[in-house]
């Protein structure tokens, strides 16, 4: 075993494993970070209404609020 740990091509090996691993856990730590501040921080403060979120309408939602506005007794 220890002549297998000591061939420098598994060394090798097992340190770039581990850099990819440190790569993805610090990645996975900032896209939290992220989210936890930009996201969830703002979405339960006092102020919830995100532009975002409540400024405007997807084209694939146009038609739905038509008809609601229709339902509504709104002019679209």
């Amino acid at each position: 075993m220890n002549k297998i740990l000591s061939l420098e091509d598994v060394r090798e090996l097992v340190g770039k494993r581990r850099l990819a691993w440190d790569t993805v856990t610090k990645n996975k730590n900032d896209f939290l970070t992220a989210l936890r501040e930009k996201v969830i921080g703002r979405a339960t403060s006092s102020n919830y209404q995100l532009p975002e979120l409540t400024g405007g309408i997807c084209d694939d939602c146009t038609h739905l609020k038509a008809e609601r506005d229709l339902l509504l007794g709104k002019s679209a």
